[in-house]
């Protein structure tokens, strides 16, 4: 996911609930049923199910991944900790917060 995560950053993140809306542009973990747990950008939302996109040259195409129940979504990052600083995470915008 980078440049928006690095190797060795932390991340919080809070827990989506079922009736919790989740919008294109919002980074999130999910338990695929092929690769495991990841974190993705979500792409499109379709019904019941999300398409995902990565920000790595290195992340596996949207279209290879396939669609995902919304179900699989367990939390939605809020802040990065990284070496730059705290990154607050939203669908429009990305705040930083300098140490």
């Amino acid at each position: 996911m980078s440049p928006v995560l690095n190797d060795g950053d932390y991340v919080i993140t809070k827990a989506v609930l079922p009736d919790d809306n989740l919008d294109v542009g919002d980074i999130v973990i999910f338990e695929h049923p092929d690769v495991g747990q990841a974190i993705k950008s979500i792409k499109k939302i379709r019904h019941k199910t999300v398409q995902f996109r990565g920000y790595s040259p290195l992340s596996m195409d949207p279209d290879e991944m396939g669609w995902v129940n919304r179900d699989r979504i367990t939390s939605r990052l809020v802040l990065t900790i990284g070496s730059t600083g705290i990154s607050k995470l939203g669908n429009k915008s990305k705040k930083k917060f300098k140490r």
